[in-house]
């Protein structure tokens, strides 16, 4: 089976967001690094974090752990995780971690703002999802923690700690 690529990037041209279709193209060869790093940089928020859809399930502006891990991924995907002109946004990230983070190092899947804006209804709501000691609906450690030890200046060293050392339930 071959894949038409013209086809692709015309569906991607046509109906992806922006940050999607840098990313494609990226992968195509015909993009930069820079370029997907300028589509991602809208959606960081003043508090650091990321929001406004970047993780497309969560729609609303707040920061979201979801997001903020989307980000670091497109950042480590175009290798730019550890570059200069990126350093700006791990290093507020790291921080937002940081701060919403709960005291045994587990990260909620869903802040509560979002989960009562109506952009994120219904995010975190699943009725087995455990609700976190901070009001937010469920935390992510585990697989999770695999994202989030690309946050590792700054802030993020002792967020990393705690969720070492404090088991969460």
């Amino acid at each position: 089976m071959s894949i038409d690529l013209p086809a692709a990037a015309t569906f991607l041209e046509a109906n992806a967001r922006l940050l999607d279709r840098r990313r494609a193209e990226l992968v195509l060869g015909t993009g930069t690094r820079e370029r997907v790093v300028a589509a991602l940089r809208p959606y960081a928020n003043a508090d650091g974090g990321f929001g406004s859809a970047l993780e497309p399930d969560v729609r609303g502006p707040h920061s979201e752990p979801t997001a903020a891990l989307t980000a670091l991924e497109v950042l480590a995907e175009t290798g730019t995780l550890d570059s200069p002109a990126t350093a700006d946004l791990v290093r507020d990230v790291a921080a937002w971690v940081a701060g919403v983070a709960e005291a045994g190092g587990g990260v909620p899947f869903v802040v509560a703002a979002t989960a009562e804006h109506p952009g994120g209804r219904g995010c975190g709501r699943h009725p087995a999802a455990p609700t976190s000691p901070s009001g937010s609906p469920g935390r992510c450690t585990g697989e999770s923690c695999r994202g989030w030890a690309w946050v590792r200046r700054g802030a993020g060293r002792g967020w990393r700690r705690r969720s070492r050392s404090t088991p969460t339930a």
